[in-house]
This record gives C-alpha cells, structure tokens and sequence, in this order.
C-alpha cells in the first residue's frame, strides 16, 4: 500500500465525521426553531431541550460524540493530548447521560454531574488541540492549518470562560454565551479534521 492510499484510508472517516456534525447542528437548530417559546436561545441552557424532546436531543449529542471521535482517535496525539481527549468524551457523555437541573434554583445529582460534564468536555477539547499543534510543531511537521487550530482553540477557551462567567454572574445571557460556545467548539472539531492526514505524512 503507498503513502497516498494510506493516508486517503485515515482520511476516509472525515465526510462521515462533517456529516454527523452537521446532523447534530440541523437537530439543534430544530429544536431551537420547534422550542422557541419553552427555552429561551438567549438565557435558558441547551441542555433545556431535553426536557420537551429527548430523543432529539440526545442523538444530536450521540453524533457529537461519534462525529468527534472519528476526528480525535486518528490524531497524532502524545500522552497528555491523549487524557484531554479522554477527559473531553467522558464530559460529554455525562451530560447525554446525566440530564441538567431543571431550573436555575432547583439542584440535582444529577444536574451537577451534567454542570460539570458540560464544563470538562468544553474545556478539554481546547487544551488537548493545542498540546496535539505543539506536538506536530516539534515533530518538524509543518501543517498549514496549524495556526488555524491554535486560534481556534483560544477562541474555544475563551468563549467557555465567558459561558463559565454566566454561571455566577446572572446578569449575563447564559443562553447565547453558550450558544457562542458550543459553535466554536464545533469549529474547533472541524479546524483539526485536516490534522488526520499529517498523521500518515
């Protein structure tokens, strides 16, 4: 098998990554449209649609999960690349499991398993894309999209910080911050899809 043929078989899972991704993004966008008047785009939480469609809801998690992991298992990562992207499919899979609490005043087990699983998962992915464009950098490999991933990553942290800051200062409009979030951090995903050649190179 060559170098070319072996990279478009590593490559291969990318289109079936970007279709999940955007799958999850039009479920997402339904619910929005569908839910309007029961969760608020600009203060009330994504996870909010679970309680009016959860089935909706949770395969547009599942094929975040899917669609991501497609990207991030053929990555070349080192060890601690490696525990952030553990860490970040572990938090996101707390919060399909765990559902939030239902209202700002009411705290659950379970609400806070999903608090801090959203949290994890928003904040690992950043980190691990950043150690994984420090590792092609030092490895001699020159990846155009480098840079792309680096800005994305920042911009991924601090969008979160910004969704994190909403938590404890309730003037802020929680809703649209993490809706400003979770787009980066989709961004995110699909900036390191091209990173999955570079790992046959």
């Amino acid at each position: 098998m060559t170098t070319t043929s072996r990279t478009i078989t590593r490559a291969g899972p990318a289109p079936v990554a970007f279709t999940l991704l955007g799958l999850a993004t039009l479920l997402v966008g339904y619910l929005g449209f569908a839910y309007t008047v029961e969760v608020d785009p600009l203060w009330d939480p994504v996870s909010d649609y679970t309680f009016h469609s959860t089935a909706l809801f949770l395969i547009a998690q599942l094929c975040i999960l899917v669609g991501g992991g497609l990207i991030l298992t053929r990555l070349p990562v080192d060890r601690p690349a490696g525990i952030f992207l553990g860490l970040w499919a572990g938090g996101l899979a707390s919060v399909a499991v765990f559902p939030g609490n239902v209202s700002s005043t009411v705290s659950t087990v379970s609400g806070e398993i999903h608090r801090f699983g959203g949290a994890l998962f928003m904040t690992a992915l950043p980190v691990a894309a950043l150690r994984i464009a420090h590792v092609l950098t030092t490895a001699g490999r020159q990846v155009l999209s480098l840079r792309r991933v680096r800005w994305a990553a920042v911009a991924t942290l601090l969008t979160a910080a910004a969704f994190g800051l909403a938590q404890v200062i309730p003037a802020l409009p929680q809703g649209a911050l993490q809706r400003v979030a979770l787009i980066a951090h989709g961004l995110l995903l699909i900036s390191l899809a091209p990173l999955m050649r570079s790992v046959t190179r």
